[in-house]
């Protein structure tokens, strides 16, 4: 299947990325700078494991006709998002330097990389166009599952494909689409606010970075999931909306197009993440 091959090449990927990453530890700074490295490092190999968990059994388990395929990227980088975020939030700490740590107001935008962030916008609003399109134009299939197939009307009677990204895929990715979003925050929130490790103003330079590093990771997660998510929804668009008869309804073809243009935004979103991972492993 053409979802599987894509979810498989993109497990491997991230399987590389991290150990790219992990390759390029840097020991220098403070004891308890090295232990909140070590912290982040563990915590993105134990996320990438649970992901990779959660992918195998959403397909093996997650349902009849593939709708454990389809929502099997979004569940993984839900998973992980979650993971990454009870690290962000059990990272080590050291009370005597928070006491005396800088005060200064630290937000989840300070750490993120903008190309990032407005690439996880524009696919997840992507996301969420073609699975509202879908699912204002799905039908129940022939086995009377409501909002697994497509119909429409043309000048020799009609035509209908099935599989269709309707509610009977969209609602269960709809879900795993929020706990990653929420998951997400919360661990950008946690990053930022965590308190600074060295009580030295001239070391806060690389606890910043250490905080750069925990967010990249976590956008770089959510990119591949809502990439892969894209991908997934756009393959079952554009196939389901390929008309061989003529006289077919203007929103088919525009149905069509759109999932052609949700492919191109879910390689470059998969692009994007890897970039953003493997950016800040090179400043490490």
């Amino acid at each position: 299947m053409p979802i599987l091959f894509i979810g498989a090449v993109m497990l491997v990927v991230g399987i590389v990325v991290v150990a790219l990453s992990a390759r390029r530890g840097d020991d220098s700074g403070t004891s308890i700078e090295r232990s909140a490295g070590r912290h982040l490092r563990a915590t993105r190999l134990v996320a990438l494991v649970c992901g990779v968990a959660a992918f195998a059994g959403s397909v093996t388990f997650g349902g009849s006709l593939g709708r454990g395929l389809v929502v099997a990227p979004a569940l993984a980088g839900a998973v992980a998002t979650v993971v990454m975020a009870v690290g962000e939030m059990s990272a080590p700490r050291e009370g005597a330097l928070e006491r005396s740590a800088s005060l200064a107001r630290r937000n989840p935008s300070d750490f993120v990389s903008r190309a990032a962030a407005t690439t996880m916008l524009v696919t997840l609003g992507a996301l969420v166009g073609l699975l509202v399109l879908a699912g204002l134009t799905a039908s129940a299939d022939d086995m009377g599952r409501d909002g697994r197939a497509v119909e429409w009307a043309t000048a020799l009677g009609g035509e209908g494909r099935s599989p269709w990204p309707g509610a009977y895929y969209g609602v269960p990715l709809g879900v795993s689409l929020l706990v990653l979003c929420v998951g997400l925050l919360v661990g950008l929130r946690a990053a930022a606010a965590r308190p600074q490790l060295n009580a030295d103003h001239a070391e806060a330079v690389s606890d910043d970075a250490l905080r750069h590093r925990s967010a990249r990771s976590l956008q770089c997660i959510a990119l591949l999931a809502l990439g892969l998510s894209l991908a997934g929804v756009a393959l079952l668009v554009t196939g389901g909306t390929r008309t061989t008869q003529p006289g077919a309804p203007t929103w088919v073809s525009v149905a069509h197009w759109c999932g052609v243009a949700g492919l191109l935004i879910a390689l470059v979103a998969c692009l994007v993440g890897v970039r953003t991972q493997l950016a800040r492993a090179a400043t490490r």
